[in-house]
Order: C-alpha cells, then sequence, then structure tokens
C-alpha cells in the first residue's frame, strides 16, 4: 500500500519538475531557517544544565535602594555567605567567587599573558558545582592558601606537554601560586567562565576600621555590598527551601547593617535566584558576563513557528497554483470507487515524502550556514545527530510539514467532481477559497511584522551609534598598565610619547566610560557624621578631562600647578542634583580613611557623560585626583593611527623591558562590545525577517499566478470588452491590497507591543515614530502589486480565444 503510494507520489514528482523543485527548494529554506533557529533557542535553554545539584544551587543578590536609585546587582559582601551559613542549617554548602576588577598578569617561566577569568574560589567550588577534575583531588585541590587549578586549555597555552602539577606560576608580579589541579573546560553553557581557580583570599572579619580614634565600632562595614564583593552560591538540601529562606534576608540584614544602612538612608532587599534561571533571566549589575533574554527566546521561538507555517502555506498554495495537475487524476481515482480516507492516504504519502527530500537539502543548507550563524548569534551551535532532542525535531517538522500539507491537499481533492477524471477541469464545486485569503493574510501580517521590527531594531541601533555621549570616544586608545610599579612609571611613559605629533594628549584612569565602575562611600558636607552616601567613584590623573573631552558646566580640571588638587574632586551634573547643590564649587566630602578622615574638596562640575551603555540610567559621579591608576589613555590625532599605534608600542618596550607587550583597545570598540548582544538580536532578527519575507513572497507569487490563472476566462471576456491592460491589472491587484491592508492592521499592534518589551531594555531609545509601519505596509503593497501586476500582465498579453475556447 505505501510502497503504491510512494511509487505514485514519486511519479509526481518527476512529472512535475519544475512545480516540485520550486516546492522542495522552498520547503527546504523554510526548514533550514527553522532548525537554525531551534538550535540557537536550544543552546540558550541548556545554560547551567550541566551541574548534577542544578536545581538546589542559588545566586545571592541583592537590590540596593538610595535616596537616588534603586539598582540590583548580581554581587554581594564576601562576609555574608558564612554568616548566612551560620544561622541556617537549611545551606548545604556556599562558594563565593571573585572576578578580578582587571586582567591578571600570569607569568610562567618565558611565557606571560594577561588573562581576564582568574577568579579566587572557596574550596567547595567543587561541591557546589560540576567541574570535573582530570588531575589533582577536589576535596583539597585549593584547601591551601595560594594554590590553584587551570582548565586544559590553559594547560596547554603554559606547560604544553610538561605536567603541571607541582609547578609555581606567578600572577601579577606578586603571588605565587602552586598548582594543585587541572579541570575540564568549563562549558559554554554556562553562566561564568574560569580559566583558573585561585584558592580564596577572602578576609572576614566581624568588623573593620575598629580604633580608638574612630567611632566606626559600632558599624559592620564589612557587610556592605561592595566590601570584598563576589559572586556568592548556596546549595541547599533542598530547592523547595528557598522561599522560606528569603523571609529571613530581612532580619538578616537588619542584624548585621541596620544601623549603617540607616545613617548611609539606603536599603538592602537580598533575593535568591536559581542557577538554571540566570543566564535567560538575570540582567543585574555586576552580572558576570553579558546574559540571554527569555524575551527573545520567546520571539525567536515564534519566528520559528511563523517560518514553519509560512513555509507550509507556500507548499499549499504551490499545490493549488497548478490544480489541473492533479484534477484528472483525483478524478478517475473518484470514479474508480477511492473515499476521503484515500486521498488523505495518498496526499499525505506525497507530502511526507516531498518533506523527506527537502529534509535532506535543508541539511546542507544548515551545516553550509552554520558557521556563519554561529558568528552571527555569538553562540557555539552544532549538530549532534546522537541527541534525542534533535532527532525528534527532525522528525517532528517533517511529520509536521507532511501532514499540514497533505491534508490540505486532501480537502482541496475532495471538491474535485469524478467528471473531472473524464473532462481534466474542475468546475464549479471548488469552493471559493476563503481558506487561502485567510492564509495570505496570516503571510502578509507576518512580513509586516518583520519588516517592521527590523526597521525598528536599526532605528534603535543607529541611535545608539549616533548618540551623544558627553564625551568624544573617537581615536581614544586605552592602555591597560600591566601591574603597580608600571603605574607608577606613567610619568616616564607620558613624557616619552607625548613629543610625537600624532599624540594629542594623555592621562590616567581607574576606569573608563563601559567600564564597570568601583563605588565609593563618602559624607558630604553639612550632613551628621554617621552619613554615609555611596556612588559611582573614578580615580584619575591629570588631563584627564581634556583627554577625554568631557564638557565643564563650572570650575575647572585638575592642576598641577596648585598643590591642593591632589585632594580635589570633579562631581557630575547628576550628582549635584541629588545632593540638591545649586553651587557645587568650593564644597567637600569626607572620605573615610583611617585613622581620620580626608577631605575632599570640588574644584569643578563635568556635564552628565554615560558611563555605562544606553540601558543603563547615568548616576552620580565623582572624579577624584590619583596618580597611580591603571589605565593609561592616550587621545591620537586621528590622521595617521597606525603610526600612533607603533609609538605606543615602541616607548612602551623601552619604558616598560620586562613587561608583556602592551595591551591596548580603542575606546569606541570598546564601547560597541557593550551593545554586542544587541547587535547579534539585531542581526539575527533581519536574517529571520529576510528568510520569512523571501518564503513569504514565494507563496504571494503561487498565489497570484493561481488567482489569475481562475480568472483567465475573465479577463479574456473583458479584453474581448475593450479593457484595458491597466484596468486588468487594478481588478486583479483591488483583492490582494484589501487583503494587505487588514493585514497591517492585524500586525501593526502587534509589533508595536513587541517591539516596545524591546526597547524597554534601554533607558535611553530613540522616540517612536509611524515611519517603520508606513515603510512596512509599503513595502508589502509594492511587493503584492508588482507579483500580481506581473501575472495580470503576461494574462493580457496572451489571445482571449485561447482562454475562452474551452467553454
Amino acid at each position: 500500500m505505501f510502497k503504491n503510494d510512494s511509487m505514485v507520489a514519486l511519479r509526481n514528482l518527476i512529472k512535475n519538475k519544475v512545480l516540485s523543485a520550486i516546492n522542495i527548494l522552498g520547503l527546504a529554506v523554510g526548514m533550514a531557517g527553522f532548525i537554525l533557529i531551534v538550535l540557537y533557542v536550544q543552546n540558550e535553554l541548556s545554560y547551567d544544565q550541566h551541574h548534577v545539584n542544578k536545581y538546589r544551587i542559588y545566586r545571592l543578590a541583592v537590590s540596593e535602594t538610595t535616596k537616588s536609585m534603586t539598582n540590583d546587582w548580581a554581587t554581594t559582601s564576601a562576609a555574608w555567605a558564612p554568616a548566612l551559613a551560620r544561622d541556617n542549617p537549611d545551606i548545604e554548602r556556599f562558594v563565593r567567587l571573585r572576578l578580578p576588577d582587571r586582567r591578571v598578569l600570569v607569568r610562567y617561566g618565558r611565557k606571560s599573558y594577561f588573562e581576564k577569568y582568574f577568579l579566587n574560589a572557596d574550596s567547595t567550588v567543587f561541591d557546589v558545582f560540576t567541574i570535573p577534575l582530570l588531575r589533582g583531588n577536589a576535596e583539597s585541590a585549593l584547601s591551601s592558601p595560594n594554590s590553584v587549578v587551570l582548565s586544559e586549555s590553559m594547560v596547554s597555552k603554559y606547560f604544553a606537554d610538561e605536567d603541571p602539577i607541582g609547578k609555581t606560576i606567578l600572577a601579577d608580579d606578586e603571588t605565587e601560586y602552586n598548582v594543585t589541579g587541572v579541570m575540564q573546560d568549563i562549558p559554554e553553557t554556562s553562566h561564568f567562565h574560569a580559566d583558573f581557580l585561585a584558592s580564596s583570599d577572602y578576609v572576614e572579619p566581624a568588623v573593620l576600621y575598629i580604633g580608638e580614634q574612630t567611632d566606626y565600632s559600632r558599624y559592620n562595614f564589612s557587610f556592605l555590598r561592595h566590601q570584598n564583593e563576589s559572586y556568592t552560591y548556596l546549595l541547599l538540601k533542598d530547592e523547595s527551601v528557598a522561599d522560606e529562606l528569603e523571609t529571613q534576608f530581612p532580619m538578616f540584614i537588619d542584624k548585621h547593617l541596620g544601623v549603617l544602612l540607616e545613617t548611609m538612608e539606603n536599603e538592602y532587599r537580598p533575593f535568591l535566584q536559581p542557577l538554571t534561571d540566570i543566564h535567560l533571566k538575570s540582567s543585574l549589575g555586576s552580572e558576570f558576563k553579558a546574559n540571554g533574554d527569555i524575551k527573545y527566546i520567546y520571539i525567536f521561538s515564534m519566528i520559528a513557528g511563523v517560518i514553519l507555517l509560512i513555509t507550509c502555506i507556500n507548499a499549499m498554495s504551490l499545490t493549488t497554483t497548478h490544480l489541473a495537475c492533479r484534477t484528472r487524476t483525483v478524478g478517475i481515482r473518484k470514479l474508480l470507487g477511492a473515499n476521503w480516507i484515500h486521498l488523505i492516504r495518498n496526499s499525505t504519502c506525497e507530502s511526507v515524502f516531498l518533506s523527506l527530500i527537502a529534509l535532506a537539502v535543508a541539511l546542507g543548507l544548515v551545516h553550509l550556514l552554520m558557521p556563519q550563524f554561529s558568528q552571527l548569534s555569538g553562540r557555539i551551535l552544532k549538530m549532534d545527530y546522537e541527541s534525542t532532542w534533535l532527532l525528534a525535531t527532525l522528525a517532528g517538522i517533517t511529520l509536521f510539514v507532511g501532514i499540514v500539507v497533505g491534508g490540505f491537499t486532501a480537502y482541496r481533492d475532495s471538491f474535485i467532481s469524478p467528471i473531472a477524471g473524464l473532462t481534466g477541469i474542475q468546475k464549479a464545486r471548488y469552493p471559493k477559497s476563503i481558506l487561502r485569503r485567510i492564509l495570505f493574510t496570516f503571510q502578509m501580517t507576518i512580513s509586516v511584522f518583520m519588516i517592521t521590527g527590523t526597521a525598528i531594531t536599526f532605528d534603535q541601533l543607529a541611535y545608539i551609534q549616533n548618540k551623544n555621549l558627553g564625551f568624544n570616544p573617537e581615536h581614544i586608545v586605552v592602555v591597560r598598565m600591566p601591574d603597580s610599579e608600571a603605574a607608577e612609571r606613567f610619568p616616564v611613559y607620558r613624557k616619552a610619547i607625548l613629543p610625537y605629533p600624532e599624540i594629542v594628549n594623555v592621562s590616567l584612569a581607574s576606569q573608563v566610560p563601559g567600564m564597570k565602575f568601583s563605588q565609593g562611600i563618602f559624607r558630604p558636607e553639612e550632613t551628621e557624621r554617621d552619613y554615609r552616601w555611596r556612588h559611582d567613584w573614578l580615580q584619575a590623573g591629570y588631563d584627564f578631562i581634556e583627554t577625554m573631552e568631557f564638557q565643564l558646566t563650572s570650575g575647572r580640571t585638575f592642576s598641577r600647578a596648585i598643590a591642593t588638587d591632589t585632594t580635589a574632586c570633579l562631581i557630575n551634573e547628576t550628582a549635584a542634583s541629588v545632593l540638591g547643590w545649586e553651587n557645587p564649587l568650593n564644597k567637600t566630602f569626607s572620605a573615610r580613611a583611617y585613622p581620620k578622615d580626608i577631605v575632599i574638596n570640588v574644584i569643578g562640575v563635568v556635564a552628565d557623560f554615560h558611563m555605562q551603555s544606553l540601558h543603563h540610567p547615568i548616576e552620580p559621579l565623582i572624579i577624584e585626583f590619583f596618580d597611580v591608576c591603571s589605565y593609561t589613555v592616550v587621545r591620537l590625532n586621528g590622521e595617521d593611527l597606525s603610526r600612533g599605534l607603533e609609538i605606543l608600542q615602541e616607548q612602551w618596550q623601552e619604558v616598560f623591558p620586562n613587561s608583556p607587550n602592551i595591551e591596548y583597545s580603542f575606546l569606541n570598540n570598546d564601547l560597541n562590545q557593550t551593545y554586542l548582544d544587541d547587535y547579534r538580536i539585531g542581526s539575527v532578527f533581519t536574517y529571520c525577517a529576510v528568510l520569512s519575507i523571501l518564503i513569504a513572497g514565494v507563496g504571494l507569487w503561487s498565489l497570484a499566478c493561481n488567482s489569475v490563472e481562475q480568472r483567465n476566462k475573465e479577463i479574456g471576456v473583458r479584453k474581448m470588452l475593450g479593457a484595458s491592460r491597466l484596468n486588468v491589472i487594478l481588478l486583479m491587484s483591488k483583492g490582494f491590497t484589501m487583503l494587505i491592508l487588514i493585514a497591517f492592521l492585524i500586525g501593526v499592534p502587534i509589533i508595536y507591543y513587541t517591539m516596545q518589551l524591546w526597547l524597554a531594555n534601554f533607558t535611553y531609545r530613540t522616540d517612536s515614530s509611524f515611519w517603520p509601519y508606513l515603510f512596512a505596509g509599503f513595502t508589502v503593497l509594492l511587493v503584492s502589486w508588482l507579483n500580481v501586476g506581473y501575472h495580470a500582465l503576461k494574462s493580457t498579453t496572451a489571445d482571449p480565444d485561447e482562454a475562452l475556447r474551452a467553454e
């Protein structure tokens, strides 16, 4: 039975080669797009799924409210975890990970590299997380001071074929670490990454700053969030106790920080995050790395489903386009006694057979496009044919396409009368296809959705590119100082490079825009001694304002001619506004120090500038003078950037002969990296949009062709009565235009709501305008008119006698 159906299906494919080729190619492209998106979605959903205790692991985070704003942080004080564990028996284990503020210089023998993922971790890290050790003992690997476990990649990088166990590496030319283990590379599908896990050096005093000359003894400063901040993970005895544990957090905060937070007018609200939710449902401050977003998973899953649906719709439309090709076959079958069950079986078998061929072509396209799509999405994707979910997905889409297309074909065939078996001409029993109009409207709604979404995405990304950040990031090179000793030699380096005409200005800073800024605690003047104000804090040297081209609204910058500027600072406009200072000049802050406070004088106000991406609001900032910082900031003249970089490298080797090669980056590139996920999402969305529009275009072509074929006789009569070509084209376009207007009215509210959700991720975003919607509507109309116009024009050039001869 099935063998006979398969042979019939094969003969039909061979008989209608062009139609079959178009259908197979359309199905293959749609299936390939669906598979690629499903691979991306599955990759996003697989983050942190490899941990054995994944459902019992929670990250401790905190929401902090100050006088001016509320921020949610992924990091907490290192002192929180042991204090919580002492009071809560439901916490089985805890581990704290600390990511360094800057890259760590690692040396072994003659090899030296800057490493980003050099983490400090508690010895319990292997108890909480599933990180297999290839060498060493998990129980003791990090139990000793200055011990470190390396990843496989780092062992190959530093030791090659040498046994690393027992060897010593040097970090930042200060601390020697003994290699005690080798771990597997942490999977890419992990929300945190580590190349080195070094033993924890956390200090956990009960109280800091206790002394006879201060009144800090009643405050527990070590429990402030930014003190020795770390990523804290709790392994609970059972996942069901998480909610109960959270109810105890207010008492915990009140016990350890109640009085201090009251004087600072701050509020802490700790909360727990399930490990498996972090990648897609967390976008807190100080995240380990940029996470995904569950909203995008919903959007891309919807797009994948839509692509598969419009692929099926196109296949249905193509089978309808040349109805006469099947009319005689179906009519003869009915004359020989075939019922609707036989029709369904025949059409489904033919459609599944067609889907299998299309799937083979689609898999070839997937393997061809996989490298480009992986680069585009920023994820390492692969086709694992041993994976049950992948095989089930491939089988599922094949059957889905086959059953949907076959079911529609059987429904259509049921209206073919047996007399068609003799004449080969379908009469009026075939209904005017309301279903086809609904499907066409659906396709056009998706097209409007995709085109509008792509336009709004590009509009926002263009807004990001052109937004005035409050400074000029062009031609600024940020040079990372390798260690504190090199930072102290900054004046020598500055003196060596500044005489060259390619160098415009040189300064130094603890951070630059785009980096995570430090948090400072200061007491503004005219406030009680116990009052503490926390804010972003930047240390910078002379010429920093000029190098960055910040704008001063009042006051002046740091001056070498004024000795007191070593205890001076500048603030931004937001800080002045939050503090209520109408004239901030010569106002003072008291900075906490032992044995007495240091008074810092405000000498200038900087116009607000964006320290972080446009996802975040501008926050209060103090720029304090400091002459030893982690980064050198160089502005090049822009006329010959390559020569400017050569100068920086040449003088670096002269001034720092014992340091690794200079490590630098352009500030504008670094700022663009903060939007990397936005650009990737925009690119993926754009390609999905183009794919869906192309598929919809094929469907429109087939529907227009079918519509013109069905009205050939009407067109012939109108031509005989004197109708012009333009009259015919307008007549044929009228119905399509009405359906597109309906699609436009349906699609606009949906895309508006969806894109508002995406734009809500940006504190600063482009103004809403109607041009993307008009552009989408006009584009769909134009494509429709061109398709219909082409087929209508082709029909008008034919001899009307041929169209009427059958009557």
